[in-house]
């Protein structure tokens, strides 16, 4: 495994179990995650604040105690006022290093993201996402987002990797937040991808160069529809770590199942498992 890999892929992939999961197998899933040769990969667990205090109480005793809690991103439920709600807030065995948002208030962008910027500065160190709306005003949005240190959040339907025209849509959008300079991370919706879960992630790390490059979005959206291994594979083995590096300041996640990704990425041959030891 190269280091333009290992910079590229380190906590790319944030682990976002299906939404019908309960607690249990939440918990089981992600330790065990944390205990594969890929865990270097994986960011946070993501989970709804719904389900927060379960997945505490799901958790091994050992991970209650200092320094062995596991990162988690919650996905907040009620606008600025759920952001406004974590304050303060300590589940045992669980820390939270991220909370998502979402406007909400169509009409007024603006506002809203003001409103939520102010309930972000009462979370300290918590770095907050806020996913926005294709609604008019959004781009105003994105100004306040980014001025208040805030992060975006961007949901991706599965078409983005099979039609040229949800691509093109997609691609409009990440290059906005490329051109403020906005770091976000992106939920795909529902979390599967036509082209597979591996050869997706890595189109879409190719897309976010592209952009970074000055590519027209139209342009840069083919690298979506377009992927297919031995062109992903020569895209990427042209970078240099400055290039992973680049891309990884503005992407900063992909929700998905991590071990998913990793299995096709390692079946596609764009990346290498380690060699079990002959018994």
């Amino acid at each position: 495994m190269n280091s333009v890999t290992t910079t590229l892929l380190h906590r790319l992939l944030e682990d976002r179990p299906p939404p019908d999961s309960g607690s249990d197998v939440i918990v089981r899933s992600h330790l065990e995650l944390r205990g594969s040769w890929y865990s270097s990969f994986s960011g946070p667990l993501v989970v709804p604040d719904t389900v927060l205090a379960a997945c505490g109480r799901a958790l091994p005793a050992e991970h209650r105690v200092a320094g062995a809690e596991l990162e988690v991103t919650v996905v907040t439920s009620g606008g600025a006022g759920g952001l406004s709600a974590l304050r303060g807030r300590s589940v045992p065995g669980l820390r939270v290093t991220a909370a998502e948002t979402e406007l909400r208030d169509l009409d007024d962008l603006a506002a809203n993201a003001a409103r939520v910027a102010a309930a972000a500065a009462e979370l300290g160190e918590v770095q907050v996402l806020v996913t926005l709306p294709d609604a008019p005003g959004w781009v105003r949005a994105v100004e306040l987002v980014e001025a208040a240190g805030l992060a975006a959040n961007v949901r991706a339907d599965a078409a983005a990797w099979a039609e040229q025209a949800a691509a093109v849509r997609l691609a409009e959008r990440l290059s906005v937040l490329v051109e403020a300079d906005l770091a976000f991370c992106l939920t795909p919706e529902p979390a599967s991808w036509p082209t597979g879960p591996g050869r997706a992630v890595a189109a879409l790390t190719m897309l976010v160069e592209a952009l970074v490059d000055g590519a027209d979005p139209a342009e840069a959206a083919e690298l979506l529809v377009l992927a297919d291994p031995p062109r992903v594979r020569a895209g990427l083995e042209r970078w240099d770590e400055a290039t992973a590096t680049r891309v990884r300041r503005r992407l900063r996640a992909v929700r998905c199942s991590p071990a998913a990704v990793v299995d096709d990425l390692v079946t596609l041959g764009l990346l290498g498992a380690p060699r079990v030891p002959a018994s």
